[in-house]
């Protein structure tokens, strides 16, 4: 019979995993969520860029949250938030020195 391979257990607890995550996950969605005013289209009434980032962010910072518990690699899981944290910050950086 053929067995199911298992994932490799992370180096971090659980439970530190978790308490790790919301912080975490938080301060990576308030960033997002700040540089996307500058991506976001205006729409018609001029507010669109501001709602839709305020809307969406519960969305952020549970899908951040969930990913990181997920994921078996921390790594990983490290280069993503960075990339998209960095992404965001770089935006926010070129519009207040420009």
């Amino acid at each position: 019979m053929a067995t199911i391979p298992q994932p490799k257990a992370s180096g971090l607890p659980s439970v530190l995993r978790a308490v790790i995550a919301g912080p975490l996950a938080f301060i990576s969605s308030f960033l997002v969520m700040c540089g996307s005013v500058l991506w976001l289209p205006a729409g018609a009434a001029q507010v669109d860029n501001l709602v839709i980032p305020v809307l969406i962010f519960p969305l952020l910072c549970t899908l951040s949250f969930i990913y990181i518990l997920i994921d078996s690699r921390p790594a990983r899981v490290a280069g993503v938030l960075a990339l998209m944290v960095g992404g965001h910050l770089a935006l926010l950086a070129l519009h207040l020195w420009s």
